[in-house]
């Protein structure tokens, strides 16, 4: 098991409401739950960040190529059940 230290951070106090909530609500077992597990999500989310440039990238070139051959949502689903079904 790796080794802990313990670091001291000051947060707004909306931030801590919302901590304190999340613990009392049995979300987490105590506050240093709740910042590891954000720690850990914004770590994700960094080792992420090539993938996400790509995807924003490709979702401008998607929307400034114009509009799609569906008109709606449910058309687009009725497209995917017939091809559901052909398969």
């Amino acid at each position: 098991m790796a080794g802990e230290q313990t670091i001291t951070v000051k947060v707004p106090d909306v931030l801590a409401k919302r901590i304190q909530s999340a613990v009392e609500r049995g979300e987490f077992a105590s506050p240093s739950d709740v910042v590891c597990a954000a720690l850990d999500l914004w770590s994700v989310e960094g080792e992420q960040g090539p993938e996400i440039e790509q995807l924003r990238k490709l979702w401008v070139e998607g929307v400034e190529s114009g509009p799609g051959r569906f008109a709606s949502i449910d058309d687009i689903k009725a497209e995917g059940r017939r091809r559901i079904s052909s398969s």
